[in-house]
């Protein structure tokens, strides 16, 4: 019994030292903010100019969006609606909280 507690203290204590490691952050000084900025550039200058390369590049396969009119848009309706000229292609702004 003994032996069993301490190897359960062993684990806790060595656990929590590898858990109690701070954090680094990338040391290519880009913020995750950045690079969300960065690809919401690329992704409203993809619609924009209907470059559906780019735009399968940042969408994943099972990317999905809801209209506010309810309808489920699959990646393949969206560029097939951007192919067609559904899509209003006003200009794309989102707002990012930093």
């Amino acid at each position: 019994m003994k032996k069993l507690a301490r190897t359960v203290l062993f684990t806790c204590v060595c656990a929590g030292l590898v858990l109690a490691q701070p954090l680094e952050a990338p040391s290519n000084g880009v913020s995750a903010a950045d690079t969300l900025k960065q690809l919401e550039q690329e992704f409203g200058d993809a619609i924009k100019d209907v470059d559906t390369d780019k735009i399968n590049q940042i969408l994943a396969d099972d990317w999905v969006s809801l209209g506010s009119s309810g309808r489920i848009l699959t990646r393949e309706g969206f560029l097939s609606d951007l192919k067609s000229a559904t899509i209003n292609s006003s200009p794309l702004k989102l707002d990012l909280w930093t």
